[in-house]
């Protein structure tokens, strides 16, 4: 394991244990405190070197350098807080607690979101062969998930496979 990744200092006690996934928008870890077990997921601004020296050859200037991740930051912390609104729903990940951590000096921004840990739904392929009752479960719950995301204004935009996770308990 990465040696160097520390999580916020008000989750005294949660420790990452492994990686368990990459995006465009960050790496998910296995996190633990206990007995207890969560998905870490840690988004970096700007994501790397190359990418802050794109943002310094086009905003020259700090001051928009800082407008520009603040409006990234801004963004993501606007989609954490839609998805506290989803918090009832059995059929959209459980989010636990969200860090923002600013270095100002360096323009780096981290974001630690902490949710439920799930199965990924193609790992969950690989050991449960579904039936035609499944199948429909699954399409009513997704389909359960996105209702309650479009009657409170939230767009998705990246269904897919990947995207889709299962509970222990079988629920997607």
């Amino acid at each position: 394991m990465d040696e160097h990744i520390r999580l916020p200092e008000a989750w005294a006690g949660w420790e990452i244990e492994e990686l368990i996934g990459s995006g465009s928008y960050g790496d998910v870890y296995r996190a633990g405190c206990d007995a207890e077990q969560a998905a870490v997921k840690i988004i970096c601004i700007p994501s790397n070197d190359g990418e802050a020296a794109a943002i310094r050859h086009e905003y020259p200037e700090k001051e928009d350098q800082v407008k520009y991740y603040q409006n990234m930051v801004g963004g993501i912390l606007a989609e954490i807080r839609a998805l506290e609104t989803l918090k009832d729903n059995v059929n959209v990940v459980a989010l636990q607690d969200y860090a923002v951590e600013e270095d100002t000096d360096a323009l780096r921004w981290r974001i630690y979101i902490r949710m439920e840990l799930l199965t990924s739904f193609t790992d969950y392929l690989t050991l449960h062969q579904m039936d035609e009752k499944e199948v429909l479960r699954l399409g009513v719950s997704i389909a359960n998930a996105l209702a309650d995301c479009e009657s409170r204004g939230i767009l998705h935009r990246d269904i897919k496979p990947e995207n889709i996770m299962v509970k222990d308990d079988g629920r997607v």
